[in-house]
């Protein structure tokens, strides 16, 4: 079978969990969510994604000609993320590897993984920052149920398909998808000695 093949439920339950995540975002929330294009508050934080879901993201920046910049951040962060807790990465404030540095836009937007499509706040946007020193409390307004179907999928779809279920940090997920994509009948071994010289 195809690696393509594998992959496309996945990418599929991507864009439905993001399609549901803004549907609930305008029906539930409604004018009490500031998220909107061009604010990057929250995209310090470390996600950890699937192989899997690393490829649909690799292939969709790839074709839109964007990888090259992303892979020099990717390789600048991918050990530190690595062993870094979720809130120590958060504090050091590190932009995600996708995130267009001028714009503050994501650039995977319509692959986005799944814990940023359905990831928004309802109070100010300021005290996203992890540093912030504004008045307020933090209100996040997640759709947890979301993302619990999305990774039903996952993990029905990739059960028994090896590496392809192997959730890693954004930056090293990234990586191995395009050693995966641009080596050509990768064996077990050379798959399994990639992480453990390269990522682990």
């Amino acid at each position: 079978m195809k690696l393509s093949d594998v992959v496309a439920p996945v990418k599929v339950a991507m864009m439905d969990a993001a399609q549901k995540a803004s549907i609930r975002r305008l029906n539930v929330l409604k004018n009490d969510c500031p998220c909107k294009p061009g604010c990057s508050s929250c995209c310090s934080r470390l996600i950890h994604i699937s192989v899997a879901e690393a490829l649909i993201i690799y292939n969709y920046l790839q074709k839109g000609n964007s990888w090259t910049s992303i892979r020099e951040t990717a390789l600048s962060q991918y050990k530190l993320a690595s062993i870094t807790s979720d809130i120590a990465w958060f504090k050091m404030n590190s932009p995600c590897a996708i995130l267009d540095p001028t714009t503050k836009t994501c650039r995977a937007y319509s692959v986005r993984p799944t814990p940023c499509s359905v990831h928004f706040v309802t109070s100010n946007p300021d005290i996203c920052d992890p540093w912030s020193v504004s008045d307020g409390e933090f209100k996040k307004a997640d759709f947890p149920k979301i993302h619990e179907k999305f990774m039903d999928v996952v993990s029905r779809e990739l059960s028994g398909r090896g590496v392809l279920e192997l959730r890693l940090p954004m930056p090293a997920a990234l990586l191995f998808a395009e050693k995966i994509q641009t080596q050509n009948n990768l064996t077990a071994e050379q798959i399994v000695g990639f992480i453990s010289s390269e990522i682990a």
